[in-house]
């Protein structure tokens, strides 16, 4: 599961929220297409595909967890969406250069990864150091003798107790492309004194919203 901004994936997206438009222009929700009666994603398009691997296209302006500034791009993402909505926050929390004054919107993207992975579970690794100095340059040479041999690096979430990453770094590695839910980062607290925080909301699709009243109907005319 990866969270890419909404801005970037949907430029026309919106959220509406109390009659406030939280970010981006009018996109109806409710016009997409479904696999199924009460899905909760469906197919992403070749044009929305092509979006979401960009991350292996571009290089980064920031430092990762095993890329560097101009290294190759790599395909973020946690085995499970608290996994993948920690990583984000965390960095929402903590990153340099990030505005605190502006809600954020991302959308939720699953997708299948497969191939020949080295495996830091259960291990004890320089480069799985929460602590940004010590950890980032021991994963930017495990990642550099890794790529030779590897399509990726499966490894334990520095911000999500008991959460799973997967660093991808083959394109071929990732198929099935799906989108989820909308999941908004929120300014919370910045006082003086205090670290910022971002919390976050998930924000149900109307086929999402239809489908929990057709089945709280059901239940009431089965009572």
């Amino acid at each position: 599961m990866r969270l890419i901004p909404a801005a970037i994936l949907e430029p026309r997206l919106r959220l509406v929220e109390h009659g406030n438009v939280i970010e981006g222009q009018a996109f109806d929700l409710g016009s997409i297409p479904l696999e199924g009666p009460g899905t909760r994603s469906r197919k992403a398009s070749p044009a929305l595909s092509r979006k979401v691997m960009d991350s292996f296209h571009y290089s980064t302006m920031v430092r990762n967890r095993f890329n560097d500034v101009g290294d190759k791009g790599v395909y973020y993402a946690g085995t499970t969406l608290p996994a993948a909505i920690e990583e984000i926050r965390w960095h929402l929390d903590n990153d340099e250069g990030v505005p605190f004054d502006k809600t954020r919107v991302y959308r939720a993207v699953s997708a299948k990864v497969s191939g020949r992975f080295l495996d830091l579970r259960g291990t004890w690794e320089m480069a799985l150091h929460p602590d940004t100095e010590k950890g980032y340059p021991a994963g930017h040479r495990m990642a550099a003798k890794a790529r030779e041999v590897c399509d990726g690096i499966i490894y334990p979430s520095a911000r999500h107790l008991d959460g799973t990453c997967i660093a991808v770094f083959n394109p071929e590695a990732v198929s099935d492309i799906r989108l989820g839910r909308c999941i908004s980062f929120e300014p919370i607290s910045e006082r003086e004194g205090k670290q910022r925080r971002f919390g976050y909301r998930m924000h149900a699709q109307p086929h999402e919203l239809a489908a929990a009243q057709a089945a709280s109907r059901a239940a009431m005319q089965h009572a």
